[in-house]
């Protein structure tokens, strides 16, 4: 029975150091859209790409125009995002990019509480 006890006292304080066992706080997010044309952006609260996924929830999927940014707070820990660029800015996606904010850590107990997402109209 200690043993037991033990066992899941060191299973807990594991769990704890990793963060897993820490209620996580919104993620806020900036997004920020440089270069020279308007791009269509698609961007989701979710950890799976295309952005478009039905295991994502949407949170906004229009044009922005250069020079555009964007604050959101989002819920979970990733977001998708997937945008167009280039000589054909209605037909040229970037492959979705799940980026996801960073937990307190013991190595890193105050990480960047923002998710900053840069776009470029000229590349992916």
């Amino acid at each position: 029975m200690r043993l037991v006890l033990i066992g899941a006292l060191v299973a807990s304080a594991a769990l704890l150091a990793a963060g897993e066992g820490r209620a996580r706080p919104p993620l806020a997010v900036t997004l920020t859209v440089v270069g020279q044309g308007a791009v269509h952006v698609r961007l989701a609260e979710g950890q799976v790409a295309p952005c478009d996924s039905t295991s994502d929830r949407p949170l906004l999927d229009r044009w922005l125009q250069p020079g555009t940014s964007l604050a959101l707070s989002v819920s979970s820990a990733c977001v998708c995002v997937e945008h167009t660029y280039g000589s054909f800015p209605g037909e040229e996606w970037s492959p979705g990019r799940v980026l996801c904010g960073e937990a307190p850590s013991r190595r890193n107990p105050r990480p960047d509480p923002v998710l900053r997402i840069v776009l470029s109209s000229d590349a992916p």
